[in-house]
């Protein structure tokens, strides 16, 4: 595999052109795929090269494409630039036969593929920062449909529900795991954090994931965890709650150490963010029972409108195995909604994702992971061409084959 730095090398002194560096790197992402996918289709079967779908449908995606449909009309019009790359064996499949094929091949298998084509044949570069890893729920609305059980009773199958881990360092996710129909997110969070390395790492969630549990299965990970509170934990809401009252958050803000305050300015309204984190902690009855709990905290968020004479304001709650710093306590909470902003929000209005139909849950869960990793690979494109993600997809999508050498030449330097 040609590393980052030696794709350096080659190109300044062995004069190779970037498609070279394209045609190396696809290459090595065919011999991951071919080395990690198991393909459980039998042998007489196999008309289409299952790298050959892998990457089409990646490259389409990157090129403006959101749906089974786009991918063909994709393949049919960049044929001969395919043809550079791959085999494309028996043609250019049908819709149906992409979907059924992404369909049929594990999801973890996929995933560890598009990892390995961010971090080591792209190298996504990381931040330098302690990385704070976001886990939320997406849900794709339109993929919910009916059907008739075996009683010939009419039934709903819910929408596609997929629990992911965004990392902050890296822009990335990191991780996905399909929650099933009849379960909600706790069941599926110790199944994700088990997939990942949490070592020294701090796990963000929102309420419905606040449990005992989890705070258990963190610390034994060796990370630390910054969780929301609110009614779903009852006791522990009602206790924080009264233990921060006004005269607690008067004296907290006397110090720097425990109190954090941000103004921002959105349109006429001013949203004022007043952070309070203590240690003060061991009054708590069952402090024991939150596996490592250090410190608790609250954001005040004051809505300033010239419009509205009275100011809005509201309170959230947190409990953190965190010791007491103000502005990195402050950080991993506002940080929780880049999960939303900068990954669920691009898979929903960049990507579509909220669109699409498709009722197979495995071949969608497939398609979602792919356009996941196109996301990390465009991000950093888009913020140094300083455009929208979609006017970055559409140009691609005009001029694919130099288009995708410029992304590898991007990633090159």
């Amino acid at each position: 595999m040609i590393a980052k730095r030696t794709v350096r090398k080659t190109i300044k002194k062995e004069n190779i052109s970037i498609e070279d560096i394209s045609k190396e790197s696809i290459d090595n992402l065919i011999e991951q795929i071919n080395k990690q996918i198991d393909d459980p289709r039998q042998k007489k079967k196999k008309t289409y090269k299952i790298w050959d779908i892998v990457i089409t449908v990646f490259l389409a995606v990157i090129a403006n494409c959101n749906d089974w449909d786009d991918i063909v009309v994709f393949a049919k019009s960049n044929y001969k630039f395919l043809r550079k790359y791959l085999k494309m064996t028996g043609g250019i499949p049908c819709s149906k036969t992409y979907e059924r094929i992404i369909s049929c091949i594990d999801s973890s298998q996929l995933e560890s593929i598009c990892l390995f084509f961010l971090t080591d044949i792209i190298g996504i570069k990381k931040k330098k920062m302690r990385d704070i890893i976001n886990i939320d729920g997406k849900v794709d609305k339109s993929s919910s449909y009916l059907k008739l059980n075996e009683n010939g009773d009419v039934e709903a199958v819910k929408s596609l529900n997929v629990l992911n881990a965004y990392s902050n360092q890296y822009g990335i996710c990191l991780a996905s795991e399909k929650i099933e129909d009849k379960t909600n997110e706790i069941t599926a969070f110790p199944t994700i954090i088990d997939r990942l390395n949490i070592r020294n790492k701090i796990i963000t969630v929102d309420a419905i994931n606040t449990q005992k549990e989890n705070c258990t299965i963190v610390k034994k990970k060796r990370g630390d965890y910054c969780f929301a509170v609110k009614e779903n934990q009852p006791n522990l809401h009602r206790d924080i709650v009264d233990y921060f009252d006004e005269e607690t958050l008067k004296e907290l803000s006397k110090h720097s150490e425990n109190y954090k305050k941000t103004i921002e300015t959105r349109g006429n309204e001013t949203i004022i963010y007043e952070c309070y984190q203590t240690t003060d902690v061991d009054w708590y009855f069952e402090k024991k029972l939150w596996t490592g709990l250090k410190s608790i905290g609250v954001i005040k968020k004051i809505f300033d409108n010239p419009y509205n004479k009275n100011k809005q304001t509201e309170y959230r709650y947190y409990i953190s195995s965190l010791p007491l710093d103000v502005n990195l306590f402050y950080n991993c909470i506002r940080c929780h909604w880049s999960v939303e902003n900068k990954l669920h929000w691009h898979l929903d209005f960049t990507f579509k994702q909220d669109d699409n139909t498709t009722v197979d849950k495995e071949a969608l869960l497939g398609l979602q992971i792919i356009k996941k990793m196109a996301l990390g690979i465009l991000n950093p494109i888009k913020t140094k061409q300083k455009i929208s993600m979609n006017k970055l997809r559409l140009q691609i999508s005009f001029h694919v084959e130099s288009e995708i050498a410029k992304i590898f030449q991007f990633y090159a330097r």
